[in-house]
Order: C-alpha cells, then structure tokens, then sequence
C-alpha cells in the first residue's frame, strides 16, 4: 500500500527482492478464438487476426490505462521516487 496510491499500485519487499507493481488495466474485445491462425478473420480478445500476426504495431492488444503512467503523472512520480529508494537499491 502506498500512500499515494493506495492498494492500487505499491512496493513491498519480499526477501531481498524489491517488488513495485503499478496500476493498469486491460479491457478486451470479442471473447472468441481460433487455435487455427489461417482461419483467424478477426481479433478478439485472445488473438490477433491472420493479417495482423506479423506486424505488432498494428496489433490492438486491447490495452487501455484506467490510471496515468506518463512522465508527471502522480503514479510516474511515485514509481521515480521508489526506484530512489534505499530499499529498491
């Protein structure tokens, strides 16, 4: 828990290992898939289509941030301050 953040994003130290975990969400598309990848004529929320296999930068992934990760933003600035912590060092 962070005092920022709260239980959305925080570190906590497990061992001597440093754990951040930050606050994003995916929302998807459709709910149905293709094991067979020439069959694919559309994405959804567990594939890519055929024609979009090859090229990830045309890959929907279905990725959407529900809290601002850009340089600034509140949790970016608690993420810079965390890794200038003593215990993530």
């Amino acid at each position: 828990r962070s005092d920022i953040g709260g239980t959305r994003y925080y570190a906590t130290t497990v061992g001597d290992v440093r754990l951040i975990t930050l606050f994003a969400t995916r929302v998807w598309r459709a709910d149905r898939a293709d094991p067979d990848p020439v069959a694919r004529d559309s994405a959804t929320r567990y594939q890519e289509s055929r024609a979009h296999l090859t090229d990830p930068l045309t890959q929907g992934h279905g990725e959407f941030v529900f809290d601002d990760l850009s340089v600034g933003s509140q949790q970016y600035e608690w993420l810079r301050q965390e890794l200038e912590t003593p215990a993530f060092r």
